[in-house]
């Protein structure tokens, strides 16, 4: 017996029985001859069409669930397009952020090796210490820069038999202040050195009118200034000098701290008039050592602590009382640890306070001859 699949063109081979078995779905050809012994076809004897099919109902379902396979099938080769094109906008978007986050890494390298060597030139403007001890050896600078650069500076000259020492905090800090500091510097050598004012409100006076001249504050809006402490020292009629702007002096004689206020007016800034009229007030020395303070509002105003407040001038000052018989070095050294300390909270569990300003604090020793 031989069968033939109209659908499929499926042919089986011949059978040496009365049976066939049929496999698939759908109409086949039957063919039925008499074969001899040996294998001999002795003729046609019957072919017939039979259909294969299933009982309704189980077609049904097989359709019904092979649509709904070839169905799903399709959802999930739509979904997966979709998948492959969102990874590749994902990959885009990654490669663009990696050509950018380099660009930013290149920018912030410039920008680091730029202000580094800003700091070079701003340590190169201001007079090293071993210079100010050769002068005032019982002294000492703590200088702390908020952003590597300072817009807090100290000046210092020696000019005929006076020694000038001064501690000025310009506006901003950083880059802006670090370029009013070299600004300051300038017209305080130009006026000391080139013009030759040596009286320290006159000084000062000075100075407002060369930032406001500098900084074009008659034409533009810039408000930006300075404040500034600035002492004369003396050592021939043992008397100290001191104008401030804004900014005190500290002082301890005989165990008892004195404070002399600065005017209110600032240099350059807010106050329109062209000159002012600082105060000047002499400090005569004795011969028990007086202890001269001078510094920026950056100390007092950090904030820390168990409860996060300012360190505020009052505590400054009783902390000056405190060491002020100290040497000079081991004070400095107590001024930073303590602020240190005070900016970690005195609690391990609260988070440490970040610097908020920059930190300039003065110290010098002297005594009448």
């Amino acid at each position: 017996m031989f069968t033939d699949s109209f659908k499929d063109k499926i042919y089986s081979p011949w059978v040496i029985t009365a049976f066939s078995t049929l496999v698939s779905l759908g109409m086949f050809l039957v063919i039925a001859a008499a074969v001899g012994k040996v294998g001999f076809t002795f003729g046609l004897v019957m072919s017939t069409v039979v259909p294969v099919v299933v009982a309704w109902p189980v077609s049904y379902w097989i359709i019904f669930y092979y649509k709904k396979v070839k169905q799903q099938n399709h959802e999930i080769e739509e979904k997966n397009d979709k998948l492959l094109k969102f990874n590749e906008e994902i990959a885009a978007q990654r490669d663009l952020l990696e050509t950018k986050n380099t660009k930013i890494e290149c920018i912030n390298n410039d920008l680091t090796e730029s202000i580094a060597y800003a700091q070079h030139i701003q340590q190169a403007m201001l007079s090293p210490l071993p210079r100010i001890q050769a002068h005032l050896p019982q002294s000492f600078v703590l200088l702390k820069p908020r952003n590597v650069v300072s817009g807090d500076f100290y000046w210092f000259k020696v000019v005929q038999n006076k020694i000038f020492i001064a501690a000025i905090d310009c506006t901003g800090h950083g880059v802006p202040g670090a370029l009013m500091s070299m600004t300051g510097n300038n017209l305080l050598n130009d006026i000391v050195e080139t013009q030759g004012t040596t009286q320290p409100q006159e000084i000062l006076n000075q100075l407002h009118l060369g930032v406001k001249k500098a900084l074009q504050q008659d034409e533009t809006n810039n408000r930006d200034g300075m404040d500034a402490a600035l002492c004369a020292i003396n050592l021939s009629t043992n008397t100290v000098e001191f104008t401030g702007a804004k900014r005190p002096l500290v002082y301890i004689q005989n165990h008892t701290l004195y404070e002399i206020k600065g005017d209110i007016m600032p240099i350059g800034g807010e106050w329109n008039k062209d000159e002012r009229k600082f105060a000047c007030h002499t400090i005569a020395l004795n011969h028990e050592p007086t202890t001269f303070y001078m510094f920026s509002d950056g100390y007092q105003d950090q904030f820390g602590g168990s409860r996060g407040k300012k360190f505020m001038k009052k505590r400054l000052k009783q902390l000056l009382l405190d060491i002020h018989l100290k040497p000079m070095d081991e004070q400095k050294q107590i001024l930073d640890d303590t602020i240190l300390q005070w900016m970690k909270r005195e609690n391990p569990h609260l988070q440490t306070e970040q610097q908020i300003d920059d930190i300039l604090l003065i110290g010098f020793r002297l005594t009448a001859k």
